[in-house]
């Protein structure tokens, strides 16, 4: 609820294409990484691998996704002037 990343893609949501798809990425970003430090008291090493594997493609994704996101809207705001 505190993270700054998702309160600017909400306060820029209507700039944004995709943001839909930009929130459920960093959210599974969120969800991964609480899951990651559960794991990490009580699960096995393979499990931990299996969910770094997990954060590391939904990151790379959010990452990819945001800067398409970024380079659109800096490109709509040129065109109005």
């Amino acid at each position: 609820a505190a993270c700054p990343i998702t309160a600017w893609l909400h306060a820029h949501a209507s700039e944004l294409p995709g943001v839909e798809a930009l929130l459920a990425e960093h959210e599974a970003v969120h969800a991964l990484g609480q899951e990651i430090l559960q794991v990490r008291q009580s699960g096995t090493r393979e499990e931990l691998h299996r969910l770094l594997g997990q954060l590391h493609e939904h990151s790379h994704r959010f990452q990819e996704g945001l800067g398409q996101a970024v380079r659109a809207m800096r490109g709509a705001r040129s065109a109005q002037g």
